[in-house]
């Protein structure tokens, strides 16, 4: 624990001047066997809810690691969040993620209207985000409103360029690492599998799909090379890349204005494709 504290302290929840928000309310809330908590904003709406699926590489992470960042964005948006805890590697390794994911989404629907959901993550959690979205419709499942990635990291096979290009401008991650902690999470699949890596996977018929990534992280390509595929497949792609930033700087908030402007940004998307306040 002492390691995860290290690593996430920064984004630990806590009353402050970006939300102001000192009605909102955290609830354990286990969900179709996996451990959830719900993050309730003081004005929520009960009728919507934002899955978001925490990031830490497949290995590290959880609610108490993505607290902050997941409470940023519910109230920013007015909507409940459920952060889900899903398993990880390597004792848990693909695909397990996904099949937790799957039956957390599969139970909000025995209460939501696929319309009124969103699924959300940061880095491995945003490329998890992407590839549920593809499980989704490859199972003939309803699909929500929308998908967002923040940093999401889409290609376990480590081809981008922004590998190479990026890597002296890279502040959170160690591209050398890549190959090693991907093999962790799917030492049986390979990479190229779309619920692995969904850059590969066919994108024809996803929702709307929000991709926020740093100009300056090694990730820039994995989001660039999915919007692009995706667009040709005919998805309504936002594409925003931030010069300057580093990966998921949304945690920082709200010590920088560039994270609160990037939330404001998320929010003002989600509203959109949920159908406004």
């Amino acid at each position: 624990m002492e390691v995860e504290d290290a690593a996430f302290g920064v984004c630990r929840c806590r009353d402050d001047p970006l939300t102001g928000d000192t009605g909102r309310r955290f609830v354990d809330e286990p969900t179709a066997g996996v451990p959830c908590e719900r993050i309730i904003p003081a004005t929520a709406d009960p009728e919507r809810c934002i899955l978001y699926l925490h990031g830490g590489a497949y290995l590290l992470g959880s609610r108490r690691s993505h607290r902050g960042l997941a409470a940023h964005l519910a109230h920013a948006t007015g909507v409940e969040a459920l952060l889900a805890d899903y398993r990880l590697a390597p004792e848990a390794p693909f695909p397990a993620a996904i099949d937790d994911a799957m039956a957390v989404y599969r139970s909000l629907l025995d209460h939501h209207d696929p319309a009124s959901l969103l699924v959300a993550g940061d880095s491995a959690g945003g490329g998890l985000a992407l590839a549920l979205g593809i499980r989704l419709r490859d199972e003939g499942l309803p699909l929500p409103a929308g998908i967002a990635g923040i940093s999401p990291w889409t290609d376990l096979a480590g081809t981008g360029p922004s590998l190479e290009t990026n890597r002296h401008t890279e502040l959170m991650l160690d591209p050398d690492r890549i190959p090693e902690i991907a093999d962790y999470y799917h030492p049986d699949h390979p990479a190229e599998h779309p619920w692995v890596s969904p850059l590969y996977g066919d994108h024809t018929g996803l929702p709307p799909t929000l991709l926020q990534v740093g100009g300056e992280e090694i990730l820039l390509s994995d989001a660039t090379r999915f919007a692009e595929r995706a667009t040709d497949a005919g998805v309504d792609v936002a594409l925003r890349i931030w010069p300057g930033m580093f990966h998921v700087w949304h945690m920082v908030a709200p010590l920088m204005p560039e994270s609160r402007r990037a939330i404001n940004e998320f929010a003002r998307w989600a509203l959109g494709v949920l159908g406004g306040r």
